[in-house]
């Protein structure tokens, strides 16, 4: 609720990925945002790491997602694992599939103050680093490209998982991140593609509203 609060008083959407058995669950709710500005895109048919599945199961929860999406009319377009996890194989079956994009590939910025950061936190940091194995934004543009058929958008890290769940950061810390890296991404002439939960809305709608802002 919050967090669609926010996005109405910007007049702004947003894709909001979601499990297909989440969506089995609460379809009443869902359906009561289709008029909105608010795409949903499939997050796999469970909340799993997909790279630990084998390659032969991704088309049957691939297709099993879109069928419970079908149940409240949305064809769905785009893709995003759950933990940002992918593979090759998976990329074929998402392309395979039908869908138009897929959103998994992380890009690390560098705006978070590691030198203030106590060693607590920076072991978290680094661990969030190491499973996502991002991209350096210092490396290249935040770019989307095509991977096949597939229009692959990049995800901007820090996160909120990262700066409230890693860090604990306050809600200034979180704003101040994000919109360094929307100043960086503006300059570069990329594109920020912000990663917000909606169950940490509550300790991210001041960041989010000053990004929008």
């Amino acid at each position: 609720l919050i967090f669609s609060e926010v996005l109405d008083a910007f007049h702004c959407g947003a894709t909001f990925p979601i499990t297909a058995v989440t969506l089995s669950r609460n379809r009443a709710t869902l359906a009561k945002y289709l008029d909105k500005n608010i795409e949903f895109a499939v997050h796999g048919f469970r909340h799993v790491d997909y790279t630990q599945l084998a390659a032969e199961a991704y088309p049957t929860h691939l297709q099993r997602a879109k069928d419970e999406f079908a149940h409240i009319g949305i064809t769905p377009s785009g893709y995003r694992s759950p933990y940002l996890r992918q593979t090759n194989a998976l990329l074929d079956a998402i392309q395979a599939a039908g869908f138009s994009y897929v959103s998994n590939q992380p890009v690390i910025w560098e705006v978070v103050k590691r030198d203030a950061l106590s060693q607590s936190q920076s072991l978290h940091y680094d661990r969030a680093i190491g499973f996502y194995k991002p991209w350096k934004a210092s490396k290249g543009l935040s770019l989307p490209r095509m991977r096949g058929n597939l229009v692959e958008i990049p995800v901007c890290l820090p996160d909120d998982e990262i700066l409230v769940e890693r860090l604990g950061s306050p809600p200034e810390s979180i704003a101040d991140a994000w919109c360094k890296i929307l100043n960086l991404t503006y300059q570069e002439e990329g594109l920020f593609t912000l990663q917000l939960h909606p169950e940490r809305s509550n300790a991210c709608a001041e960041a989010l509203a000053q990004v929008l802002g």
